[in-house]
């Protein structure tokens, strides 16, 4: 996911120069084979232990997330790409709930995941609000799950927006099995908050996830407004690629783990943090 090419060839992780480059290869192989994860129509499964990629996809996209966050974000990207984003406010309809803001949820073709039928609209699509004034960010077809719909083993990038100002907020979802194995789970199927932050931090901070204890500000377990409980989180990770501060929320559908994640630097955060947990974060449909 967010490892480089040389921790691969790496016997051992003791050198104190990539030491947190073996960490995050921990943690994001924990969130690509959690505890024990029963292959594809197979009694075999694969320990938590087995850290070096299975095949040259799941290197692919290990090696597409390091270079996805490795610019610092996805604006950076479209606009090498010279590419135009849309703007929120251009065609999404109004929040009932905040002035300024726009409710956007994806149509029936949007996403690979969508159109693939893998998330489907039961009985509706994921949604959330944001500011009017924000665009969307664009996401590298390696990270869309394009390459291997309908039968993703790996995490993808749904969506992403963004701006200068306010910060940003990106989902990715990913299949069940990768964090527990068992159908129709709920977010309390996952384990505990401690333990699910901990699988997916490296996919909230670009990178990794230094301490649960020491960058996890706050957890709570909320019920959002469609109804389903969430893992709720404050993070503050000043070695992050993507942000300084961060909120996620984490929750369970149609045997999906939804990851929905808002963040910012420090000048962001201190002026519209608030905004970002509450009025979008927690504004989460799945």
């Amino acid at each position: 996911m967010l490892l480089r090419k040389s921790i691969y060839s790496q016997g051992q992780c003791g050198a104190e120069t990539v030491r947190h480059q073996c960490r995050a290869r921990v943690l994001s192989n924990r969130f690509a084979a959690a505890r024990a994860v029963k292959c594809n129509a197979t009694d075999d499964t694969r320990s938590v232990t087995d850290l070096i990629p299975s095949s040259r996809r799941d290197a692919l996209l290990f090696g597409g997330l390091s270079l996805f966050w490795s610019f610092g974000g996805v604006k950076q990207e479209a606009q090498a790409k010279g590419q135009s984003s849309r703007v929120a406010g251009d065609f999404c309809k109004p929040s009932a709930a905040k002035d300024g803001f726009v409710v956007y949820s994806p149509d029936s073709r949007s996403t690979p995941a969508i159109r693939a039928g893998v998330i489907q609209p039961n009985p509706d699509l994921y949604s959330f609000e944001i500011p009017a004034t924000w665009s969307e960010g664009t996401i590298l077809n390696i990270l869309s799950g394009n390459f291997c719909m309908p039968k993703c083993d790996e995490p993808w990038v749904e969506t992403i927006w963004e701006s200068k100002t306010d910060g940003f907020c990106q989902l990715v979802v990913s299949p069940i099995y990768r964090l527990v194995n068992k159908s129709n789970a709920t977010v309390k199927d996952l384990g505990k908050p401690e333990g699910v932050i901990e699988s997916v931090g490296a996919f909230v901070t670009g990178n990794y996830l230094d301490s649960v204890d020491d960058d996890v500000t706050k957890i709570t377990t909320e019920n959002f407004k469609d109804g389903r409980e969430y893992f709720v989180y404050e993070i503050y990770a000043p070695y992050a690629k993507t942000g300084t501060h961060f909120g996620a929320a984490v929750t369970v559908k149609d045997d999906l783990v939804y990851l929905f994640v808002v963040g910012g630097n420090d000048k962001q955060w201190s002026s519209n943090s608030s905004a970002l947990m509450n009025d979008t974060l927690r504004s989460f449909k799945a």
